[in-house]
């Protein structure tokens, strides 16, 4: 589990622990006002980022619509066209890979453009290798849209429609949940899924009161494997938010731990791989400007941050790779301070590490 917090102060805004701490001894009373969650950062990929060709089909408000995206680093190309006309429309746009580990939300926004070359409307929302969901906007209108990949539709994935319910509001706390509905062909299978997926069985129940939205995204749902991220906002003392993940066989209905997508005598290896991308971040990182009363505290907690064997579940399944994650801990008010806790790998990196006869071993004989 990563925690995100909302920070205290302004958007951005970090302030030196031993002014804050001398600040708060002096008995003062003042109001803070909550500012914006602060902007997502791009993630900085391990290893050199290929084309990456997704293809989607769904609809925007009636019209069903069917896109290709091409994903390169953080850019993103392709075109889409309304099923009934036929004619593509291009699109180009930006999209944050570790945008929704960072925060919940819209992940990627995309432009198209007329044959003149002329933007004539936008898509904004969450786009994972299941499925792109979210606003189409063309001036004053907006139109819902919810697309799904068109390899997640066949065996090896399971049905999944958006439904939420409003069970936790209670006063000013809206207690809204996002959750999915699950259809397979073995129902045993499916009622284990659902069950797993239980927004209770993933976080603290007793929430009634704190809580103000819970949202799931699904990172990956094909090749017998269903990957989701389940994010929760609320507010107590101060806002809050934080993200669990699980990952799920769609053959047996059971989690899927790294052992059962990694090869278990190569797991060690590939904690290192993945501290090595970490302490790259940390020493970019330590660079940056440190207000002098700080900086040996700063330095001393990112010193003794490594990733280990504990952390070796805290990843993420994607199209392209593996996004594995870190929690450093930093006090929300220090929050700026804190490195990308994200480290992308994509699968030509991670080879020698997938099992053959795992989910995902079909990566290793396609490169």
């Amino acid at each position: 589990m990563i925690k995100r917090f909302q920070p205290l102060f302004e958007e951005n805004t970090c302030f030196s622990f031993s002014t804050v701490f001398r600040f708060f001894c002096v008995g003062a009373c003042v109001i803070f006002s909550f500012g914006n969650a602060p902007a997502i950062a791009k993630s900085q990929d391990s290893g050199k980022s290929s084309v990456f060709v997704k293809s989607y089909k769904g609809t925007i408000s009636k019209y069903k619509v069917s896109m290709t995206l091409n994903l390169a680093g953080e850019k993103v190309t392709g075109t889409y066209s309304y099923d009934h006309v036929g004619k593509p429309i291009k699109l180009s746009g930006e999209w944050m890979r570790a945008g929704l580990f960072s925060l919940p939300g819209d992940n990627c926004t995309i432009s198209e453009f007329d044959a003149a070359g002329k933007s004539t409307g936008k898509f904004e929302g969450a786009l994972t290798d299941y499925e792109f969901f979210g606003g189409w906007k063309a001036g004053k209108k907006t139109l819902p849209f919810s697309l799904v990949a068109t390899d997640s539709r066949g065996p090896g994935s399971v049905g999944l429609i958006r439904k939420s319910h409003d069970r936790y509001k209670a006063e000013n706390h809206e207690g809204i949940i996002q959750y999915p509905v699950l259809t397979l062909a073995n129902k045993a299978v499916e009622k284990k899924l659902a069950d797993a997926l239980t927004f209770e069985k993933i976080h603290d129940p007793d929430l009634k009161g704190w809580l103000s939205n819970a949202d799931y995204y699904v990172m990956y749902n094909r090749d017998n494997l269903l990957d989701v991220i389940y994010w929760v906002e609320g507010c107590g003392a101060y806002p809050d938010e934080y993200f669990k993940t699980i990952r799920l066989s769609l053959k047996t209905g059971a989690k899927l731990p790294a052992a059962g997508i990694f090869k278990k005598e190569s797991l060690g290896e590939l904690v290192k791989l993945v501290d090595a991308a970490m302490q790259n971040k940390i020493k970019l990182k330590l660079k940056e400007d440190v207000p002098a009363e700080d900086a040996a505290m700063f330095k001393e907690q990112l010193n003794n941050a490594h990733f280990t064997m504990k952390e070796i579940d805290s990843f993420c399944v994607g199209g392209d790779g593996i996004t594995f994650y870190y929690e450093f801990g930093f006090p929300h008010i220090s929050r700026c301070y804190e490195p990308e806790g994200f480290f992308f790998f994509p699968y030509g990196q991670l080879q020698k590490y997938l099992r053959a006869d795992g989910p995902l071993g079909h990566y290793i004989k396609a490169r």
